[in-house]
């Protein structure tokens, strides 16, 4: 299972770039047509077109990124703690901290450098709330995720060995609960009394993303149970997968049109969560699921955080070059995603082999985590 898991990681971090690379695809698309048309923006006109459904298709599957970052983290969490109590689990998990948190100090300065440097202003306060919510850049968000889950931890999991079942429910029905105070002000319901518990919903990711952090704790503790069951079911779950695919599309489209707005910006709606947890169920029921070589994989997984670290600042770098130096190739949405997908994946790898085989190699973990 763990070297499943390995594997699992690389997918999710291609994934990752993927997911992200869309944003700026569709920024291109809605909120830069003016760079390759003579148009006003924010333009919409595409949507609904062959190139937009492309982007919403390979979005539906690359959003399962954080989910399945969070069922790993989860399982290697249970999995290192099982004969670790008191303050041997508190040691594992704050070792742990150190590695996260120090690489992302580091890449988040130099976002808020170069921000500066292209004249955003910064006071104290802000930036404190920038280091702690992950605000540096749009991916960053995760790394106080996981900090605040890996600290639940070990209070977390002695429920999860008594009651596997029961805090698997909660976390799932928190998921629930936190997608619909998302649709709450996409129709106009705001401004109740429940707005303040419902913005509080929004704004703690752990409430909306713990499920799968405990999934992967469950997973690991139960694991001849979870694999058992895997086993029993097998059979629906490439049925259930495909109905949970369409009906993320049909959920999608369905929540533009009701609300009356042009634009969504795109988040896990309950089908989409309900398609993730299949997709995740379905490669680790079928292992014979390879979409890429598992050596590659592997290789990108074990580098798995410094790449999520740089892809975003290599991201928006690329895009903006295109914006600035060839606009014209914006309109080829296909082709400029497959260069940007290229890109957020290489050059973090190829950063990562330069420091790994130079004279700073040995501040590679303080770099890349």
């Amino acid at each position: 299972m763990l070297r499943r898991l390995l594997y699992l990681n690389g997918l999710a971090t291609v994934a990752a770039v993927i997911h992200h690379a869309i944003h700026w695809a569709l920024t291109a698309m809605f909120w830069w047509a003016d760079r390759y048309r003579p148009v006003s923006v924010p333009n919409y006109d595409q949507m609904g077109s062959a190139a937009y459904y492309l982007l919403r298709l390979v979005d539906q599957l690359a959003i399962s990124a954080l989910p399945v970052f969070l069922f790993v983290s989860g399982f290697y969490v249970a999995f290192t703690n099982k004969d670790r109590k008191g303050r041997e689990a508190w040691g594992l998990v704050l070792g742990r901290m150190r590695w996260l948190l120090l690489p992302y100090l580091l890449w988040s300065s130099l976002v808020l450098l170069e921000g500066y440097y292209d004249g955003r202003s910064y006071d104290f306060w802000k930036i404190v709330n920038i280091y702690l919510t992950g605000g540096a850049a749009a991916p960053y968000y995760y790394v106080p995720l996981i900090v605040q889950l890996y600290l639940l931890s070990p209070f977390i999991l002695p429920m999860v060995r008594k009651h596997p079942v029961g805090i698997l429910l909660l976390g799932f029905l928190l998921q629930i609960v936190v997608a619909i105070s998302w649709y709450l002000p996409w129709f106009g319901v705001s401004g109740s009394a429940m707005e303040p518990a419902m913005s509080l919903l929004r704004q703690w990711p752990p409430l909306a993303y713990a499920a799968w952090f405990i999934m992967g704790m469950v997973a690991s503790v139960h694991l001849n149970a979870f694999e058992r069951l895997l086993s029993r079911h097998k059979r629906w779950l490439l049925l259930a997968l495909a109905l949970g695919f369409v009906l993320g599309q049909v959920e999608w489209g369905a929540l533009i049109h009701l609300s009356g707005k042009e634009w969504l910006s795109p988040q896990l709606t309950i089908m989409n969560k309900f398609f993730v947890l299949l997709v995740l169920l379905s490669f680790l029921c079928f292992k014979g699921i390879n979409p890429i070589d598992p050596s590659v994989a592997e290789f990108i997984g074990i580098r798995s955080y410094g790449v999520y670290l740089i892809h975003a600042p290599v991201l928006e770098f690329s895009a903006r070059a295109v914006y600035h130096f060839a606009p014209g190739f914006l309109a080829y949405t296909p082709l400029f995603l497959a260069c940007l997908v290229i890109a957020g994946l290489t050059l973090p790898l190829i950063s990562m082999a330069v420091i790994q085989r130079s004279p700073f190699k040995k501040h590679y973990r303080d770099l890349f985590g």
